[in-house]
C-alpha cells in the first residue's frame, strides 16, 4: 500500500496543528486597483510590466510618479515659486513627466492602455505622496521598486520603499532592481 500523500495537498494534521496555533489561511489579494511607482529612471521600470501581470482582468492600473511642489526640470528647487516663470517652467515639467509616464504604458494591448491612469503627484515627500495617491486611488496593492541600498548610503540617502513601508496600511510590492 503507498501511503506517500500528494504534496499540493496540505496534511490534515498539519492543518488542524496550524489553526490551533493561530495560523489563518492565505489570504488571496485581488489586486483589481493597482498604484504604481516610478521616479522615471530608466532603472526603476521595469516593475511596470510586473504590475500589468499581476492585475486582474478589467482591473485598473494607476501609474503615478511624485513631483516637488518647488521641482523645476533639471532637478533644481525654488524655495519661493511665486514669480510666473517658475510656475510656467513647472507646468512645463509636469507636463513633460506626464508624457513619460505615457510612454511606459506597454502598447502591446489597446485593453492595457485602456486600463491605465497617469497621476503626478505632487508632495515635498515622495513616501507620502505615495500614500496619498493610493488614498485617492482606492489601491488594492502599491508597486514600488527599489535600488537595494543598504549600510550608509540608505541612511544618508533615506529609502522611500522602507518609508512607505511603514506608514501605509495598503500592501506594498516591492520589486528589487536588477543591476547588469
Amino acid at each position: 500500500m503507498n501511503t506517500k500523500q500528494n504534496s499540493s495537498q496540505p496534511h490534515p494534521q498539519h492543518e488542524d496543528s496550524n489553526r490551533s496555533a493561530g495560523h489563518s489561511d492565505p489570504i488571496a489579494l485581488r489586486l483589481r486597483r493597482i498604484l504604481v511607482t516610478t521616479d522615471l529612471a530608466e532603472i526603476s521600470n521595469h516593475l511596470i510590466p510586473h504590475a500589468y501581470s499581476i492585475l486582474e482582468r478589467e482591473g485598473i492600473l494607476c501609474l503615478t510618479t511624485v513631483v516637488h511642489p518647488h521641482q523645476l526640470p533639471r532637478g533644481e528647487y525654488l524655495q519661493s515659486p511665486a514669480d510666473s516663470a517658475f510656475r510656467t517652467a513647472h507646468a512645463e515639467y509636469i507636463q513633460a513627466c506626464e508624457a513619460q509616464l505615457r510612454a511606459l504604458v506597454p502598447q502591446n494591448s489597446l485593453s492595457v492602455s485602456n486600463r491605465t491612469l497617469i497621476e503626478i503627484t505632487e508632495h515635498p515627500d515622495a513616501a507620502e505622496g505615495i500614500c496619498l495617491a493610493a488614498e485617492r486611488f482606492s489601491a488594492d496593492a502599491i508597486c514600488v521598486s527599489t535600488h537595494g541600498r543598504s549600510g550608509l548610503s540608505k541612511a544618508l540617502l533615506g529609502s522611500v520603499a522602507q518609508k512607505l513601508l511603514t506608514i501605509t496600511k495598503r500592501p506594498v510590492l516591492v520589486f528589487p532592481i536588477q543591476h547588469g
